[in-house]
């Protein structure tokens, strides 16, 4: 008689790991600090070699000429967690906060997505504007000739909008009523100037020599001249004053 023959199974317990990517240095500035995305792991790493987890760059920044390009982040073995420097480029332009947006891709066997699959670093420029105001035409006539401020930039607008610098105005002529009121000075997107007219009024009164003098608000975003946010310029004599 035959003995009972017992058969047995192993239930294979396969666990994947779980990786989460966030910006853990959140700003870059260009030629400075790095941004730094980092992939995060469940779990240490113990397959014994590294695991490449692949990215896809999107974002108004360009990826490989904005900053070095980024195509995956590394986990040692032993570790669980990897990291890859956003390192922003110096690109001489004046283009406010553009954005380096890191996406997991095609991960590889035995990773699976975590709750965070994207995440954000924002560059900033390296440059600052400076801007300096002067009395283009430097005389005005009532119901004649128009006097002429401009607000000249080191550099063009690039920053995909108008800049727009505020002004106020003083001196022995009354704004909105010896001439049009300003309030401030728009340069276009693609221009390193704007300009804002003194529209003198025919009052009919014989008051001598009048004098409108602009001076900026503060503009914490913009060096003015070699004065730093405050200054004013006498539109007779173009000379700056800083306080």
């Amino acid at each position: 008689m035959c003995g009972n023959v017992e058969s047995s199974s192993i239930l294979l317990n396969v666990n994947n790991y779980t990786v989460n990517l966030t910006a853990s240095v959140d700003t870059a500035v260009e030629g400075g600090i790095d941004g730094e995305f980092t992939a995060t792991l469940n779990a240490v790493n113990t397959t014994g070699s590294a695991i490449v987890i692949p990215v896809v760059m999107s974002g108004t920044a360009t990826d490989g000429t904005d900053y070095t390009s980024i195509v995956n982040i590394t986990i040692p073995n032993g570790s669980d967690t990897g990291t890859v420097a956003v390192d922003a480029a110096t690109d001489g332009l004046i283009e406010g906060d553009e954005t380096a947006i890191a996406s997991l891709g095609t991960l590889p066997s035995g990773v699976v997505a975590g709750t965070s699959t994207s995440d954000t670093v924002t560059i900033s420029d390296a440059t600052e504007y400076t801007v300096n105001l002067t009395a283009s035409v430097d005389t005005a006539v009532e119901g004649g000739t128009d006097g002429e401020f401009t607000a000249t930039l080191n550099a063009v607008n690039t920053t995909g909008s108008a800049i727009v610098i505020p002004v106020v105005m003083s001196g022995t002529a009354t704004d909105g009523t010896d001439y049009t009121s300003i309030v401030n000075i728009t340069i276009p997107n693609g221009s390193d100037t704007g300009t804002v007219a003194v529209d003198a009024a025919t009052d009919g009164l014989i008051e001598g020599d009048e004098t409108a003098i602009a001076r900026w608000r503060v503009y914490s975003d913009f060096k003015c001249g070699e004065h730093y946010r405050q200054c004013y310029c006498d539109p007779c004599s173009d000379e700056w004053y800083g306080y």
